[in-house]
């Protein structure tokens, strides 16, 4: 299973679950802003839930569908978790210090994706990020806007790799 495949099914599960994917550690899952679980990135067969919440993880939406999901990619070897590619999509800039990046991001609201303000620190958050699939599905829904296809051209454009 595939990082991006995880995520997907995840937050497919529940809206308040969101992931937490940067470092080189762990692949971690959170629920209502804490810390709830992780597979650990450098081994496989590792993963896991917090303890402070281990008396309470059965309580969570699909905890037990969210425990398989977690146990897949745990046992996906890891040369086999990585997607393609992860993709930032930047249609402005400037240097005016905080919140310098226009970018289009992910949503949890009733819109799938928003433009938004953002600096160089927050780009690599999962949000912010779009892996080849997900970037086709987005410019799918940019061509729907307003002059969608202009804005097509401009975020594809701005199509940046994010380095890991």
């Amino acid at each position: 299973m595939k990082y991006s495949e995880a995520t997907k099914l995840i937050k497919g599960l529940s809206k308040k679950y969101s992931i937490y994917n940067n470092d080189k550690y762990y692949f971690e899952i959170i629920y209502k802003s804490k810390s709830i679980a992780w597979v650990d990135k450098q081994q496989q067969l590792s993963f896991g839930h917090v303890n402070t919440l281990a008396s309470e993880f059965d309580k969570l939406p699909y905890s037990y569908k969210l425990w398989m999901i977690l146990a897949e990619l745990a046992m996906t070897p890891l040369d086999k978790r990585k997607d393609e590619h992860k993709w930032n999509v930047i249609v402005g800039n400037d240097n005016s210090g905080v919140g310098n990046v226009v970018c289009w991001e992910k949503s949890d609201s009733e819109f799938p994706y928003i433009l938004c303000f953002s600096n160089q620190i927050y780009l690599s958050c999962d949000d912010g990020t779009f892996t080849d699939e997900e970037f086709s599905d987005l410019i799918k829904h940019i061509k729907t806007l307003p002059n969608g296809e202009w804005q097509a051209r401009v975020a594809e454009h701005g199509k940046t790799e994010v380095k890991e």
